[in-house]
């Protein structure tokens, strides 16, 4: 600020250039007003994608809390099919080889108890040990 005088740096920006001709300045006013229309198109735009934004269905967050195995997947699982039927049809397939593990995994179980029953069963009872109470 040299002697007082307040230079304002966005002022002398948008100065016309000293010795500017009347149709220079002409053509300078005209690619002001067109570059004032485009921002205003843009403007709009943008205005028009924050009320598109506003308008749009925003997701809704669920904090699920509960104790484990309480059912809090099951939970979150129906609220997705009875919310999103296309998202659970998209993930069923990846649970598909899920169920079959558990399910084969099931099976081998009873199977596994069934062979032990029957090992138990077949093997001679040992000899009687009498147990004399205190």
């Amino acid at each position: 600020m040299a002697g007082g005088v307040d230079i304002d740096p966005l002022t002398q920006a948008l100065a016309p250039p000293p010795g500017e001709t009347p149709a220079e300045r002409e053509a300078r006013l005209l690619r002001e007003r067109e570059a004032k229309k485009r921002s205003d198109l843009i403007d709009q735009e943008l205005n028009r994608q924050r009320a598109a934004e506003k308008k749009a269905n925003k997701p809704v967050k669920i904090l699920l809390l509960g104790q484990s195995e309480s059912g809090k997947s099951t939970t979150l699982k129906n609220f997705q099919l009875i919310n999103s039927s296309k998202a659970f049809k998209a993930e069923l397939g990846s649970w598909r080889a899920v169920v079959h593990l558990n399910i084969v995994r099931s099976i081998r179980l009873v199977l596994n108890a069934l062979a032990e029953a029957e090992a138990a069963a077949s093997t001679p009872p040992g000899p009687m040990i009498p147990f004399i109470l205190p």
